[in-house]
Parts: structure tokens; C-alpha cells; sequence
């Protein structure tokens, strides 16, 4: 396997909607996540749930460069998305870590995309922020 991107990515203020509209509401925004998720990314991509409302992407095959590009647009579809409830209209924006792990033990790779998810919520959310390159 050549180069492998790893993103982990979450929900911005995810906590607002189960407490404006309810844990139903959340629950729905997760089910419709994980769908977004997998029609914007290709076949051989693996997402899963990394628990409340993150979720972790590896994307095998795949350069910096081009992991980059590929979070960008997943990150404006679902921006662009129109989540429904009961009525309603939500938007949902994602702030995102990337990073190569090709090289590196999973435990460094995953600290690296943590704390760059991390910098894009502190820098305001909505954004893809990529990890500094170690080892």
C-alpha cells in the first residue's frame, strides 16, 4: 500500500441540536452524516463512527495532497446540505484533521489528525486543517 490519508472529523456543534430538538434529532443528524459520508467518498475508503459525533475516514492509496482535496469537498457537500426534521431546515458544518499516516504508528498518526481537529475548532470551526508533518 502506498500513501494512506487519515482524517478525523466532526460535527460542529453537534450538542445543539439534541438540546434544541431533541436526542431524536441528533440521532437523525448522525444517521444522515454517515450516508453523506459514504456517497462522497470512494468505494475503497473506510469511514466509521469514532465516537459521539466524530468519525474517522482512511483513505488508502492516497497522497496528502490528494486526501486533502478529497476532505475539502466532503467537507463543503456538507456544508451545502440540507439536513431535514420534522419541518425543518438544519445546515451542518464539519471541522476536520488530516494527515499522512503512511510511516507512522497508528497511536502518532491519530494524535497528529486529533490535534489539527482540534486547531480548526479553535480557529472557528467549518474548516479542514491539515496535521504538521512528524516522523
Amino acid at each position: 500500500m502506498g500513501d494512506c490519508g487519515l482524517a478525523l472529523l466532526d460535527i460542529d456543534l453537534f450538542k445543539q441540536f439534541n438540546d434544541r430538538y431533541g436526542h431524536d434529532c441528533g440521532d437523525a443528524v448522525l444517521r444522515e452524516m454517515a450516508r453523506l459520508l459514504r456517497r462522497n467518498l470512494r468505494q475503497n475508503d473506510v469511514v466509521a463512527r469514532w465516537g459521539g459525533e466524530e468519525f474517522i475516514v482512511l483513505l488508502p492509496d492516497t497522497s496528502l495532497e490528494s486526501a486533502a482535496e478529497i476532505m475539502e469537498r466532503l467537507r463543503q457537500a456538507i456544508a451545502f446540505h440540507e439536513f431535514k426534521w420534522k419541518g425543518r431546515t438544519l445546515r451542518i458544518t464539519i471541522t476536520a484533521g488530516l494527515g499522512n499516516c503512511t510511516g507512522k504508528s497508528l497511536d502518532a498518526s491519530l494524535q497528529a489528525v486529533d490535534q489539527a481537529l482540534f486547531q480548526g475548532k479553535e480557529k472557528g470551526r467549518n474548516r479542514l486543517v491539515i496535521a504538521s508533518a512528524t516522523g
